[in-house]
């Protein structure tokens, strides 16, 4: 399923803007590779600003290197996920003081165990 606010604003002028200006900023060149004389795309570092992004926040990238780039920031996203929940279950268990007592490695194992436990892992 395609987000057609994303679609609309990816075709819009002022995008096409922002990203002419990343790709003249990197010289036409890759920022990961160095890798110039082929298709450059313009990467979000994250979307936080998405249709307001600063120009610090986007990458020219090859296509290969945008690809890795892009699973990057989903495994980031999915451990920020992940420690969000560990934060809660640990509190919930173990009071607020549950990465000294008993211990953030000792949490995020059980945690992991509980997941799997109930069939989450």
């Amino acid at each position: 399923m395609v987000n057609q606010a994303y679609v609309d604003y990816i075709t819009s002028d002022t995008w096409k803007e922002k990203a002419r200006e990343v790709r003249l900023r990197a010289g036409y060149e890759c920022e990961e590779c160095g890798m110039g004389g082929c298709e450059l795309q313009v990467h979000h570092k994250h979307y936080d600003s998405f249709g307001n992004e600063d120009l610090r926040d986007l990458q020219c990238l090859c296509i290969a290197c945008h690809r890795m780039a892009d699973r990057r920031r989903k495994r980031r996203k999915k451990r920020q996920i992940f420690e969000a929940q560990l934060n809660g279950w640990g509190r919930k268990v173990y009071g607020d003081d549950w990465e000294w007592n008993p211990g953030y490695e000792v949490v995020e194992e059980r945690f992991e165990n509980w997941l799997a436990a109930k069939g989450y892992a």
